[in-house]
Order: structure tokens, then C-alpha cells, then sequence
């Protein structure tokens, strides 16, 4: 059942948390020492896996901070051991990151950066960082390869590229506005704060060595990948939360070893560092906890206002009315972007386009819809309620489109209903 399989992406999504919190683990463990560790990894799961940064939803976000935060773990093996194969490994993971989004591009930066800052000869140096740069090329060959044998690279290139491009001149037409950043930003202060301030703090210390400076790169790259999204999606900002749960891990370590008192005979954290750590770990704990003895829909209207009142708890009665409407295997065409339908109701769609994002932004790609659709009328397409898309008239006159239904915020039409 559709409902069991969206079970089991949140169940592989909240695995992949654990498993990016375990590198992030062994990372804080290297740089600050265990208990800075365990507080990271505290804090990456509490806050990674709150509605304000969307974390569950695996988004291309979640997907990259795996390999993004074994990057790091591997740059600091790199300084700290010496061996310089590791810097393929990190090339690798950065190539990996890239891939799950293309921003994850910048961490080129802290990786070409390890070898020029250890006492290395210039041939080492140099030889090193070719390996590198090998390893961060050989996912994006692969993938590029496979694509190739699949024919599919134009299809490729307009979706990574094309539309991309598309995209980031918009984004820079919009520029930073501050309203939208303050959404963002003001729930995310609450681990922000205290996660700079470690970094100030532990990067002052007389302790701090290059993996220390490395590791601040790393962090700070990641928060430029969100910085330079220029949209107020939350998702985008899920990037900067391992550094900053790193960063405060830190920071919590630093106040509990400099408290005026000790537990004695045990290496816990002082009560003050425990009291800083309860307390940043409440107020998201707090925001979810009412959801439990919620239904699912009461939970999605809570965490989604009104997107989640009139799209996404009614797309599944949209999905149940066309899988009882349309016959298996044939199409629909989902004029929005809800694009769960198509899933949840086992239909695919009418044409290359599942989302109307592209559709909207890609040059020809409306002419291209409404030529398919005139190709193979769909029996059912789905808009929002009241909305019409650019082409949806005249084409919806003349092959005898007729509104059948209203479910929550959709208009469903037929043809000839």
C-alpha cells in the first residue's frame, strides 16, 4: 500500500539521519572529544529531524550530508595521520555530494586546501591534490557514463544544467529579503548561536590545529550552500546543521570542562554544560511532542498549515478518486506541483513532466505539454482549485474537459465529463 511505502521512506530517511549522525560522531570525536561528540550527535538528531528544517522529507539536502560530513571526517584523517591516500576517499565524497546537489561542489574548497597547508614537499603537494581532484570526478564520470549508455544525456544536461541555470538567474533577480531569511533564521538562531560561538571559542584555543581550521571551512561551505539558494525553503538550511550541532557540541564541552565544579572520579559533563545542553535540546523536542497523539492528517495540518489543510492531506482522496475513475495503466496529468498523486494513486503521468516547475521555466516546455496532451488526451487532469495554468484554455474547450469534482484545495476535470 502506498501509505506503508511512504512508511518505509521516512523509516530509510530517519536511518540515513542516524548514519550521517554516526560520521558526525566520529568527527567530533577527532576534533573535540567524545562528550563534544555525543553532544553533536545529540543535537544533529533532535534538530535534524524537526519540522523546521524538513529533514524526514529527504530532500537532496539530507541526502548530501552523508558524504559532505564523511568528507570532512576524512580531510581531518588526512592532517591528522598523514596518509594522504585519504584525500582520494574525501575526492570521492565530494564528488558523491555534488552529485546529490550541485552546490556540494564548493567543498572543492577545503579539500585542495589540506594538502597546501601541511609541511609536504611541492611534488607531494601537488600529487596529493591531483588525487583528489580524481577522486571528486570519478562519481560525476560514472554517473555521466551511465547516462550515456542510457541515452538520456540531453535529458540530463536540461535538468542539471539547463534548468539550473534557469533557476539561479531567478533566485539572483530576487535577491536576499530579509523577511524570508528571518523565517529561516529565527528558529535556526537557537542552534546557531551557541554553535558560532564554539567555533570562536575552540578555534581560539591554544589547542586548535589545521584540522580544527579545516573543519571550520567545511562548516562554513555548508552554510554557504544554503546562503546562496537565496529562496526561503527550510530544507536548504538542513546543510548547516551538522556544523553547527559540531560547533555547539564544542562549545558545551568547553563551558562543562571550565565549570567552577566537577562530578568527581567521572568524565561527565559538568552540570552547567548539561543544563546548556538540556536547554537547546527542549525547545525542538517540545514543538514535536504534541504531534504524538495526533491522526495523520491533524499532523500534517499542524507542521503545514494550510498547504497541508488543502494539498497534501487531500492528495490522497484525490489519488483514491482516480485510482476508483481511471482504469489501470492509463495516465493522468497532474497540472501542479503535487506530484504524489501520480504515486499514490499508481497512475503515471501524461507526459515527460510530473512537476509543473520545469514547465513553467524550461523554453518550450509548455508547447511541448499541451502537444502531448493534444497527442493522448489523459481521461483526468488535476489543477488547483480555481487556478488555470498558462494553456490549460483553449485546449481544455476543444477536447471536451469538464470540471467533475472538488477535493480539498483540486479541481479535478474529465474528459468529456
Amino acid at each position: 500500500m502506498p501509505s506503508d511505502s511512504v512508511g518505509a521512506i521516512r523509516i530509510v530517511a530517519t536511518l540515513y539521519l542516524l548514519t550521517s549522525g554516526l560520521a558526525l560522531f566520529a568527527l567530533g570525536g577527532r576534533l573535540y572529544g567524545r562528550w563534544a561528540a555525543l553532544a553533536a550527535l545529540m543535537l544533529w538528531i533532535v534538530y535534524g529531524s524537526s519540522q523546521r528544517f524538513q529533514s524526514l522529507a529527504f530532500n537532496s539536502e539530507a541526502v548530501m550530508l552523508l558524504p559532505a560530513t564523511l568528507c570532512c571526517l576524512l580531510l581531518v584523517l588526512v592532517v591528522q595521520t598523514q596518509h594522504s591516500s585519504l584525500l582520494g576517499l574525501a575526492g570521492i565524497c565530494v564528488g558523491l555530494t555534488t552529485l546529490a546537489k550541485p552546490v556540494g561542489a564548493l567543498l572543492l574548497l577545503p579539500l585542495c586546501l589540506v594538502p597546501l597547508l601541511l609541511a609536504w614537499s611541492l611534488r607531494r603537494r601537488l600529487a596529493v591534490l591531483a588525487l583528489g581532484l580524481a577522486g571528486a570526478l570519478l562519481p560525476l564520470l560514472l554517473c555521466t557514463l551511465y547516462f550515456w549508455w542510457q541515452r538520456a544525456l540531453p535529458a540530463t544536461y536540461e535538468a542539471l544544467i539547463t534548468y539550473n541555470r534557469i533557476y539561479v538567474a531567478e533566485s539572483i533577480s530576487f535577491g536576499w529579503n530579509p523577511v524570508w531569511l528571518w523565517r529561516i533564521w529565527q528558529p535556526m538562531l537557537l542552534l546557531a548561536l551557541p554553535g558560532l560561538v564554539g567555533l570562536v571559542v575552540t578555534l581560539r584555543e591554544p589547542s586548535a590545529t589545521v584540522a580544527h581550521t579545516i573543519s571550520a571551512l567545511w562548516g562554513l561551505t555548508l552554510l554557504a550552500t544554503a546562503l546562496l539558494s537565496l529562496r526561503d525553503f527550510p530544507h536548504y538550511y538542513l546543510a548547516a546543521v551538522p556544523a553547527f550541532s559540531l560547533w555547539a557540541g564544542a562549545l558545551i564541552s568547553v563551558v562543562a570542562k571550565r565549570a567552577p565544579w566537577r562530578i568527581a572520579r567521572r568524565s561527565l559533563a559538568a552540570p552547567l554544560g548539561l543544563v546548556l545542553l538540556a536547554g537547546l535540546l527542549a525547545l525542538p523536542t517540545l514543538a514535536l511532542w504534541p504531534l504524538r497523539s495526533m491522526s495523520p492528517q491533524q499532523q500534517i495540518e499542524t507542521l503545514y498549515a494550510d498547504e497541508g489543510a488543502t494539498h497534501f492531506w487531500p492528495a490522497v482522496a484525490v489519488a483514491a478518486y482516480i485510482t476508483a475513475h481511471v482504469p489501470a495503466g492509463q495516465p493522468i496529468f497532474v497540472w501542479a506541483t503535487e506530484p504524489q498523486i501520480y504515486y499514490l494513486a499508481d497512475r503515471r503521468p501524461a507526459v515527460r513532466f510530473p512537476y509543473d516547475y520545469p514547465i513553467d521555466r524550461l523554453p518550450g516546455a509548455r508547447d511541448e505539454v499541451l502537444a502531448g496532451l493534444r497527442r493522448a488526451p489523459p481521461l483526468f487532469i488535476v489543477t488547483y482549485r480555481d487556478v488555470r495554468p498558462i494553456g490549460f484554455y483553449p485546449f481544455a474547450d476543444q477536447y471536451g474537459y469538464r470540471l467533475t469534482t472538488r477535493i480539498g484545495g483540486f479541481d479535478l476535470f474529465k474528459r468529456g465529463g
